[in-house]
């Protein structure tokens, strides 16, 4: 699966069109195994985009214990999705309620694409901001 692959899904143009735009967003991350790349949306306006960085699970832990909800640089080592989120909170004060996050998972060695389902602390932060999510889902599995 491909970049041409998401402007054959079963999508509404914008979909399509922000799809594209995480799969751009995805393809500048450095992580080695998994790139993941975010994009924050509200109506017509992208709010963040941002990539994962490097292997990231206990840093997003770290997090959670820590309960640091508002930072004004994410950590390179939080998911993208945690960080696209934490840097619209910083940028935007405002509110994200009727958000959007697009989220997609480029395999490194296949250079296909994967499954991107959040982890559960990103999917509680996506759903404490009442961000509608939307994760490119395929049948190649994970």
């Amino acid at each position: 699966m491909t970049l041409t692959t998401i402007a054959a899904l079963d999508t509404s143009r914008r979909n399509r069109r922000y799809f594209e735009l995480a799969y751009r967003v995805a393809e500048d991350s450095l992580h080695h195994k998994y790139k993941v790349g975010a994009v924050v949306v509200k109506g017509n306006r992208v709010l963040a985009t941002a990539v994962n960085i490097v292997k990231t699970h206990t840093e997003q832990y770290k997090y959670q214990k820590l309960n640091l909800d508002r930072v004004a640089r994410p950590s390179p080592n939080l998911h993208a999705e945690m960080r696209a989120v934490l840097r619209c909170e910083h940028t935007f004060s405002g509110d994200l309620a009727g958000a959007s996050i697009y989220v997609v998972n480029i395999r490194v060695k296949t250079k296909t694409l994967g499954t991107s389902k959040p982890c559960p602390l990103c999917a509680l932060k996506i759903n404490s901001c009442s961000i509608i999510p939307y994760y490119l889902e395929t049948t190649n599995g994970p």
